[in-house]
């Protein structure tokens, strides 16, 4: 391989490390004033739904639902919301199309899911007798489950992933699953049993995961590794970066060929995705948030409010405020 490949590739490589570091820089900052689905916003919303028919158990840093439903998840249906907490949801039967970090997927009974830290999802067509169960937890909680030692699948470069589980796997992840949820129940259990089941259930997700990656990455060409590259990076940088030539230039190819790249896996531009980047992140601060139309366009480099506003009214046929106070 030439060496300008190599030069190429170690540039790139920087360059996501310095991307990663502003990205988790302005997260910090968006943060504050968000609204989102946290963990203590969770509580609420199971005490309003019967604990008792739920199932469900949630402290400071660590949640846990045996049985989550249509009527829950339905209130946020149609809506971007901004996950701050990891989450791992086993899907018992049923279906549906969430649309996780600007990707739609279809999901159906033994299907588990994860959403890393700050990941954006929209619940899409949820059949009526949709029904699984969960477990959320905090960085904090997280750390102390894996210590040191980062189970590939949850090392941070993984923003969501899909797992088609069989009868044997299911069977075996709702049992751990369960074991964490009666730990948590049960007074005899000291804090650290909790903790290491909590880690047996995450290392044996990571463990179907690479399975799965094997299997994928034989399969996988390089047009397509291109195209996940370009999305995972469209996640973390179209609320700042709205350009084609930035993305082109952060995987080291020419705009030209990203662009007809994009297309050819995809069926979809490059400056589609971006788009449907830029709404989704706008969508999420104007329903979400209590910052005023103006903050957002400055916090989404907008040259100002008022091309923002065309912009979102453009893409949405609503103005920023129209769709603001429309309810859900």
């Amino acid at each position: 391989m030439p060496p300008i490949y190599y030069l190429c590739k170690q540039k790139s490589a920087i360059r996501q490390l310095f991307i990663r570091a502003t990205l988790y820089n302005k997260m910090d900052n968006m943060t504050e004033n968000l609204r989102h689905l946290t963990l203590g916003q969770l509580k609420e919303i199971i005490d309003r739904n019967d604990v008792a028919k739920m199932n469900s158990l949630l402290t400071e840093n660590l949640g846990v639902t045996m049985k989550v439903t249509k009527a829950v998840l339905g209130s946020f249906a149609h809506t971007p919301l901004y996950l701050p907490e990891m989450r791992l949801i086993m899907v018992r039967r049923g279906t549906a199309s969430p649309t996780i970090n600007l990707l739609r997927h279809s999901v159906e009974a033994g299907t588990l899911m994860f959403f890393a830290p700050h990941s954006i999802v929209e619940a899409n067509n949820l059949s009526d007798d949709l029904e699984g169960e969960g477990i959320t937890m905090t960085d904090d909680f997280f750390h102390l489950t894996v210590g040191d030692h980062l189970p590939p699948a949850f090392d941070g470069r993984q923003r969501d992933f899909r797992l088609r589980l069989n009868a044997r796997q299911m069977a075996y992840a709702e049992e751990l699953l369960h074991l964490i949820y009666q730990s948590i129940r049960t007074t005899e259990c000291h804090a650290q049993v909790t903790i290491h089941l909590a880690s047996a259930f995450l290392w044996y997700v990571n463990n179907l995961w690479q399975q799965q990656q094997q299997r994928e990455q034989q399969g996988f060409s390089r047009e397509q590794q291109l195209f996940t590259r370009f999305i995972a990076l469209v996640n973390e940088q179209a609320a700042t970066h709205h350009t084609i030539d930035f993305y082109a230039s952060a995987l080291c190819l020419s705009p030209r060929y990203m662009g007809r790249l994009i297309k050819e896996v995809s069926g979809r531009s490059a400056k589609e995705w971006i788009d449907d980047a830029i709404v989704t992140g706008a969508k999420v601060r104007l329903k979400h948030s209590d910052r005023l139309v103006r903050q957002i366009a400055d916090e989404m480099n907008f040259p100002n409010v008022s091309f923002f506003c065309k912009y979102f009214k453009r893409m949405t046929g609503l103005t920023p405020n129209e769709y603001k106070h429309r309810d859900i």
